[in-house]
């Protein structure tokens, strides 16, 4: 006797229309039976009209997707609302719409497509047709292939953190105060030399490089800055680690992070990097300027060939008197040093972000992400991120800030 499990195995097989309608055909011939002639035509003639009607409701279907997020981050399963109208203006009884790898609004599945940062395929929608009957199941394909931008992963960061921003003097370091202050500001008031027991959060890098010895900055309240300018470094030579795990993306993360609370924070915004190409975005306020500049990160990739330097002096105008230039590099070095002396010598306060780029390169070489793009490996690049842009702002006035791991 036949266990239930197999009878349940049999059904699924039976259940398919053709074969049913198979068996059929070959039973009425053999027992003579009228009832299952009657019942081989019925299940026929209600076959074709189902599928008849499978192929009008799916046909000159216009599907739409519209994704549920502004900018949808690498790393996040993408949110999107899938539909589709009949140019015959037929109603869509039995008619389902979906895209290939995407999770349902609002729910999160294990199989559920991860997105990258850059340009993401996944494939033409489907639609599926169900006739009333329930005897035939048609699938087609809809439209064009659908693409949609990733853009890098951001990190939420407090207002009161921007406001330093504002200050005349700026960087991120690993000597200074842990507590944030005011969004007042603070200017020079002069350079001295270094004594045993200053924050090295003071380190004037300019005067230090002229004078080959530690010098430190005063300070007095006042003043203030009016813009900032993201100054990143994607050269090719420089970056390290493998996928969300990588300098590269750390770089753009925190560029976009920044972007978004410079901007929430009314402050103008700019951006300057080369990956291959020179970019340039001149600081302004405005949803215009946060979606260039993301854009622009979203498609940027480590092929920059032009020294750090060279590039802040080929955009020399843009750090003045009235900006904060926002340094983001993969490793620090006198190269980068040299980097933020410039932006001093042409007015501008420099904030410099550092990442410890051999940290990146000792995890990849470990080999424990893969290829860095596993679920786990864009929580922990967040997690990273945070951090990094959390102790960006602990102090008004620090010097370095080298982490990464």
């Amino acid at each position: 006797m036949l266990q239930r499990s197999t009878w349940r195995r049999v059904w699924r097989i039976i259940r398919g229309f053709p074969l049913l309608v198979a068996l059929l055909g070959a039973a009425a011939p053999l027992t003579g039976s009228q009832a299952l002639w009657l019942l081989f035509y019925a299940i026929v003639a209600a076959g074709l009209l189902g599928y008849a009607w499978s192929l009008l409701v799916t046909a000159r279907l216009e599907p739409t997707i519209r994704a549920l997020d502004d900018y949808a981050e690498a790393g996040v399963p993408l949110r999107v609302e899938v539909s589709a109208r009949s140019a015959w203006h037929v109603p869509r009884w039995g008619v389902s719409v979906a895209l290939p790898g995407v999770a349902l609004p609002g729910v999160v599945t294990r199989d559920a497509r991860l997105l990258r940062r850059g340009r993401n395929d996944f494939g033409r929608p489907g639609a599926t047709a169900t006739d009333p009957f329930g005897l035939v199941r048609l699938t087609k394909g809809l439209g064009e292939p659908y693409q949609l931008t990733g853009y890098p992963a951001m990190v939420p960061v407090a207002p009161d953190r921007i406001g330093v921003l504002g200050a005349a003097s700026l960087r991120i370091g690993e000597g200074g105060s842990a507590s944030a202050r005011s969004t007042g500001t603070a200017t020079s008031a002069g350079v001295r030399e270094y004594v045993s027991g200053d924050s090295l959060s003071h380190v004037h890098w300019l005067s230090t490089a002229k004078r080959a010895e530690l010098m430190t900055r005063e300070f007095e309240r006042g003043g203030g800055r009016e813009e900032v300018v993201l100054l990143l470094d994607l050269a090719a030579s420089a970056q390290a680690g493998i996928g969300a795990l990588s300098t590269m993306e750390h770089t753009l993360a925190i560029a976009a992070s920044l972007t978004r609370a410079i901007l929430e924070a009314g402050l103008p915004v700019g951006l300057v990097a080369h990956d291959g190409v020179d970019r340039r975005l001149d600081p302004v306020r405005g949803r215009r300027q946060e979606r260039q500049i993301m854009d622009l990160l979203a498609h940027a990739s480590a092929d920059g060939c032009t020294p750090l330097l060279q590039l802040a002096k080929a955009h020399s105008d843009l750090f003045g008197a009235t900006a904060t230039a926002v340094i983001i590099a993969p490793a620090w070095g006198e190269a980068l040093e040299g980097v933020a002396a410039q932006c001093e010598r042409l007015g501008a306060a420099a904030l410099v972000v550092a990442l410890d780029g051999q940290r990146f390169q000792q995890r990849e070489a470990a080999g424990v992400w893969g290829d860095g793009y596993s679920a786990e490996a864009f929580a922990a690049q967040r997690r990273e991120v945070a951090r990094i842009v959390e102790g960006a702002f602990r102090d008004v006035t620090s010097a370095f800030l080298d982490i990464g791991d």
